[in-house]
Parts: structure tokens; sequence; C-alpha cells
């Protein structure tokens, strides 16, 4: 907090609050979007889909939205810890931040570790295009 005031310290908070409130929203937004999408998608599957029923497109739908929980969890734990302000619960002990900053993001990562999304671009380019597995190796996908 930089500012000398309290009306600057005040209005910062404020600016912080409303981008967080902002992200919030938009967040939510994305995931009503991807929800449409899949649901508009299983029923009336695109040709793509018809000719190559193998394809895993739904096992990755579910690590989005598992994902996008994640994030969302974490983003709603920002705006109340700038909510409660310095002196609040969630920025007084640490363990709220392990919780709910570095656990969330851990699980983010590992669900699009083990569900990377360059299997679907791969899968739409085609013709031997790569995917990423195992973090390190690179597979074809046929």
């Amino acid at each position: 907090m930089a500012g000398r005031t309290a009306a600057a310290i005040n209005r910062g908070q404020t600016i912080i609050l409303i981008g967080l409130v902002l992200q919030v929203v938009s967040f939510l937004f994305f995931m009503v979007t991807a929800a449409v999408f899949h649901l508009r998608l299983r029923r009336t599957p695109t040709q793509k889909l018809l000719s190559e029923p193998g394809i895993p497109w739904q096992k990755h739908m579910f690590a989005l939205y598992i994902t996008s929980l994640l994030i969302l969890i974490r983003c709603v734990f920002r705006l109340v810890e700038y909510a409660q302000g310095r002196d609040g619960a969630l920025m007084t002990y640490e363990v709220f931040l392990y919780l709910f900053d570095s656990v969330l993001m851990l699980g983010t990562v590992l669900v699009l570790i083990l569900v990377h999304p360059s299997e679907v671009n791969a899968l739409l380019k085609g013709n031997g295009a790569k995917v990423v597995r195992n973090v390190v190796n690179l597979y074809t996908v046929r």
C-alpha cells in the first residue's frame, strides 16, 4: 500500500476489490460458457467427433472444469482476503495462503499434467502432431 494518506489507501483497496470482483464474475462467465459449449457439443456433435469417436474431448472438458473450479476458489479466497483487510485472519495466518493458494495451484498443475491440453491440439492438427506426455516425453497421435 504505497498511498500516503488514508484516502489514497482506501481508494487503492477499493480498486483492488473491484478488480477481484470483476475477475470472479468474468471467470464464472467463462465456466458457464464452457458448460454451455459442452452441453451443445454433446447434443449435436461435430463431423470430426462423429467420424472419429475415439477423441477424448470430454476428458479434457472435465479437466477444464476441475482446474477452473480450483482457480475460482483461489480467486474467491483472494477477494475475501483483501475484503478483510490487513488485520484479517486470512492475511494474518500463513496456513490460509498455503492452503488456498499453493495447494489449489498445485492441484491445477497436476490435473493439467495428467490431462495435457496439447492432446487436443495434436488431434485437431493430425498428421503426426506431437502430444506432451509425462511432462517431457513426446509421442505422436495416430
